[in-house]
Parts: structure tokens; sequence; C-alpha cells
């Protein structure tokens, strides 16, 4: 199978279970990525008359706000003053419907460090029904999917015929407050912030509910750090199910080091240098591998030169032939203290190929280094 059939097969995969466990929503700002509500939950700002929700009647009038200056109407803005962050968001709901027990929960992370660096995760659990897995992203010109944790984290480098698939965003399901009240002033996941409470009459669509909630906002930037909300709600408001629940989001700064990807997606190969009339290339998670037009030396003298100025440290070549040269390089990883615990290690071939010019394939790897021996020992 190709790499574009593959990635067809994991995008239908992906399009298929959100179709049917969400609906389409607008991203909350220029950085977050296009959205689709989460499964099994209602967002507010999507609240229609065509949804499947008991309109409100004159016996049950919606609130109009509460008593505070505060109107949180798109918790997603001022992000673009953030050039690094993570944003999380956890909703449970306990209830019943039909007399019946009804559990739910969803987690929904995003990462992002920057354009082309972002990752969202979503994990799901409804009662009765299988948990749903989502990751998708974009790490360095490199496309990840993966529709399970215990499934193949598929790859593919940018194609101009391929979209990253995106499927939600925290902002968009978190309810928009009118009128929560300043209580003062608070440092919160490390941004110095203002703190506000509100409760059900800030909450518009909230009708014949009860409901306590907090919000944390930067005082620099403007942009939401953290929101808490416990809404008890009838059938009709929330879900087809009555009961209680709970909205828990909160921004952390994202540090440089931060690594996008769980482990079982590897980056593929896109910042190792290639000579400038590479053709045919292939990269995947560890390999790279190209044709080119340049003699064998001139390739290993472009080697040497590029890799010594990134770091790495040549080793003996071996299988030296006319026709093939094999070189070998490795890189030392150095913690905080200056201590090597691990070391990169590349293998680049340098091989014959028909008609004209050779192939090039490279392959690296992350291996441990033993720690020094006592004098002696």
């Amino acid at each position: 199978m190709t790499c574009k059939s593959y990635l067809f097969h994991c995008l239908s995969f992906t399009l298929v279970a959100l179709l049917l466990v969400a609906c389409s929503s607008s991203g909350p700002s220029a950085t977050a990525a296009p959205t689709v509500i989460l499964p099994t939950e209602v967002s507010a700002s999507d609240m229609t008359p065509d949804d499947d929700i008991a309109e409100p009647t004159a016996s049950t009038p919606i609130s109009v706000g509460g008593p505070g200056a505060l109107n949180l109407t798109q918790p997603g803005a001022h992000l673009d003053s953030l050039s690094r962050y993570q944003a999380e968001l956890q909703t449970r709901f306990s209830g019943t419907q039909n007399g019946q027990a009804l559990e739910r929960s969803t987690h929904l992370t995003l990462a992002y460090a920057g354009p082309g660096a972002q990752v969202t995760r979503l994990e799901s659990r409804v009662t009765g029904e299988e948990p749903i897995f989502l990751l998708a992203g974009e790490v360095a010109g490199t496309r990840f999917i993966q529709s399970a944790s215990d499934a193949p984290c598929s790859s593919l480098v940018d194609s101009e015929d391929t979209e990253t698939p995106t499927f939600g965003d925290p902002w968009s399901e978190i309810p928009a407050i009118y009128g929560a009240e300043l209580m003062g002033e608070e440092t919160v996941n490390g941004f110095e912030t203002e703190h506000y409470t509100f409760d059900q009459r800030a909450i518009r669509w909230a009708a014949e509910t009860t409901a306590e909630g907090e919000l944390w906002i930067a005082k620099d930037g403007g942009f939401l750090v953290r929101y808490r909300l416990s809404m008890q709600a009838p059938a009709g408001v929330l879900s087809a199910a009555e009961g209680e629940q709970t909205w828990q989001f909160d921004l952390n700064p994202l540090s440089e080091d931060a690594n996008l990807l769980p482990e079982s997606c590897a980056p593929v190969l896109t910042d190792f240098p290639m000579l400038p009339d590479a053709s045919q290339s292939l990269r995947m998670p560890g390999f790279l591998s190209y044709l080119t037009g340049s003699d064998l030396n001139a390739a290993a003298e472009f080697y040497r030169q590029e890799l010594a100025t990134a770091g790495w440290q040549e080793q003996d070549a071996f299988n030296v032939t006319p026709e093939r040269t094999v070189l070998f390089f490795v890189r030392p990883i150095t913690e905080d203290d200056d201590t090597v615990t691990m070391q990169e290690v590349a293998t680049i071939t340098l091989g014959s190929s028909a008609p004209t010019g050779f192939k090039i394939e490279i392959q690296t790897l992350r291996t441990a280094v033993p720690p020094p021996t006592e004098e002696g020992q």
C-alpha cells in the first residue's frame, strides 16, 4: 500500500468516526485548529432551534446575565500573544436518561509550538459505548494521525493534495459567560491573572439550571488561563439526559524542549541535510533515501562538512569501495548539567544506482551511553 493510499484509509476512518459523534463548529482564533464538537457533548455556541434541546418557555426564562462586568464571549480570544502553549479541557457528565445511569467524559489536549507545530489529542468515554481515541497534528512538516492509543501512528511529509485532519479545540466547548464578578488577583499556571466568579445567571442558555463557576484571565494578554464550571440541569439542556456536568480548562506554557508527539509517533527525517540535486526522496521515521547525480566523493565530503557543523562526530568509515561507502557519525545528547546519557547515531550509505548517479540511504537512531566507570575498575 502506498503512503497516499494508507493516509486515505486513515483519514476515512477518522472522518467516519467523527461524523458519527460530532458536528461542526468554528475555531477560537487564528492560532487554533478548525473544530468539530466533541462526542456526545453540547456546545453553548451551537445551540439552535434545530438542535434536539428543549426550548425555554415563558415559565422558564433564560437569564440575561450576572451582576459582574466581565463578558467571556470568545474563550479562545487573544491567543496570538502566545508563541507556545498547551491547552487542556476535561468535561464530565453524570446523570440519568430514561431511568438509566449515564456517564460520559472527554479529555481534549492541544499542544501548540508555533505555525506548523500543533498536535491535538482526544479521548472520550460514554456509558455502553466503545472508548474513542484520536490524535492528529503536524510537526516539522510531517502530518501525524493515530486512531487508537495502541494503533500505529502514521506519518506523511507535506503533500499538496493532502490536508492535516483536525477535530477540535478546547475553547469551542466552553460555555460563554456574561457578567462574571471580579474577586481579586492570583498567580495561576505561571500567569498573573484576575479571578472572577459567576453562577447560572451568567450562562444565558442555561434554563432551569443551577451553576457555580470561576475563571481566571491573564492580566498581560487577556487570554483565558483557567475555567471551572459545575452545572446541574434537567433533561433537554445539556443533552437528552438530566444530571450534572463539569468543565475544567487549563492553559499552561509549553517548554522549548517539550515533545509534542507520543513515542509511537516518531518524526521523519525532515531536517537531515540532502544534496541540492536530490530527487525521488523517501522519508520515514529514522530513515531517508534519495537519488543524486553527484559523484560519490563529493557526496561523502558534503556530509562530512554538514554534519561536523551540526555537532556530529565522524567515526571510521567502512566498506569503502569505488562504488560504495558507508559513513558513520555520532552526536552526544547532553542534559542540563552537561551529562551525556544518550547519543544519536547516523549511518549514511552511499551506493551505486543505474543508469546514472547513485542512491543515498540514511538511518538514524538514539542509543544509551554507558555511564563512565570509576578509575581502576
